[in-house]
């Protein structure tokens, strides 16, 4: 069903039996619960260090929603991190990766194979690998190499396993800093707008009706760099395996040197979402609004809350998160399948 099909107003968000019947997995309560399952991986990780006077840089391995913890070690890690770290996803690993080289390989099933051929190549160089998973083929491999195991809680989706997959890795590498303050932000985020909040006063419900209504065509979500840009990313998937829904993102500044021109074309003007994480960036974007705001359907601009990169980021991905899985049910979409990977996965094997 194309979004310029959708009667939105058959859709009503604040009706709980119309959600239940929508999405039946319960994909919103995972979201709404996110709060409670970065708490308990924290206790979880309690005594998980890495050797980090042992190596000179690190390397953060995955796919999918296993990947977004790469990006956001990276972006938390560059403002004042002792050691260099890199996102890497897919097989194999680069030429200077060794036995100085800490690589972190998250897989929530296990059996991802890109994660799994870069854990065997780390393996062969005789780098330190920490694995974090739910089981599957890396943990066996890890435990047979005598590395060390992050178990996970399994049975979900990776995608909205975040806090389990990411906060091992965080405290390991010494970066959970502001971990406690941001567990609080993603309760009070998900407070604000949880199912039982009506539409009036939720702004994910809000932004969602928005998102699915035929004027936002395929919408941008643009973020500051570091975690706003990470989180645009994060929105950009979420839509995608959520909702059914394609979109794109970039980051600011780079955005001002390219994409920009793009939007002379007003025939093809969607909706775009600013996510405003780094103050300095904050006179670019407002530039940008009063230069080019009538090249849009609607924009709407998202500014990060907190103190420390970590809280900043989940107050706009626990909101982004709320707002993709309000954007499905909107659409009429079950929010929890993801038959298209599965396919691919059985086709290349």
């Amino acid at each position: 069903m194309g979004v310029d099909e959708i009667e939105l107003e058959s859709v009503d968000l604040d009706d709980a039996a119309a959600l239940a019947a929508i999405d039946p997995a319960d994909a919103l309560g995972d979201v709404e619960r996110a709060a409670e399952q970065w708490a308990a991986a924290r206790d979880r990780s309690e005594g998980v260090r890495a050797p980090l006077d042992l190596v000179d840089h690190v390397v953060v391995c995955g796919m999918g929603g296993s990947g977004i913890v790469a990006d956001v070690v990276q972006a938390v890690a560059a403002p004042g991190y002792d050691l260099p770290v890199f996102t890497h996803k897919g097989p194999g690993l680069p030429a200077w990766v060794g036995g100085s080289t800490l690589v972190v390989a998250v897989s929530y099933s296990g059996n991802t194979s890109e994660t799994l051929d870069a854990t065997r190549v780390a393996l062969d160089r005789g780098a330190p690998v920490i694995g974090v998973t739910s089981g599957g083929q890396l943990a066996d491999l890890l435990d047979d190499a005598g590395q060390t195991v992050v178990d996970v809680p399994g049975g979900g989706q990776p995608r909205h396993s975040t806090g389990s997959l990411l906060v091992p890795v965080l405290v390991a590498l010494e970066l959970d800093r502001d971990l406690d303050a941001a567990i609080d932000r993603l309760a009070a985020v998900a407070a604000r707008n949880r199912r039982d909040v009506p539409t009036a006063d939720n702004a994910a419900k809000q932004l969602a009706l928005r998102l699915a209504a035929a004027d936002a065509g395929i919408p941008a979500v643009y973020g500051t760099r570091g975690i706003g840009e990470v989180a645009a990313y994060r929105m950009r998937c979420q839509l995608a395996e959520n909702a059914e829904m394609r979109s794109t993102h970039h980051g600011l500044p780079e955005l001002c040197h390219n994409e920009v021109v793009a939007w002379a074309d007003t025939a093809t003007a969607g909706a775009v979402l600013w996510l405003a994480e780094d103050p300095a960036e904050q006179r670019r974007i407002d530039v940008l609004r009063d230069l080019f705001a009538d090249r849009f359907a609607w924009e709407e601009q998202i500014t990060a809350e907190g103190e420390g990169p970590l809280e900043r980021f989940v107050s706009l991905t626990g909101l982004l998160d709320l707002a993709s899985v309000h954007t499905a049910i909107a659409r009429r979409i079950d929010p929890t399948p993801v038959d298209p990977i599965t396919e691919m996965k059985e086709a290349l094997a």
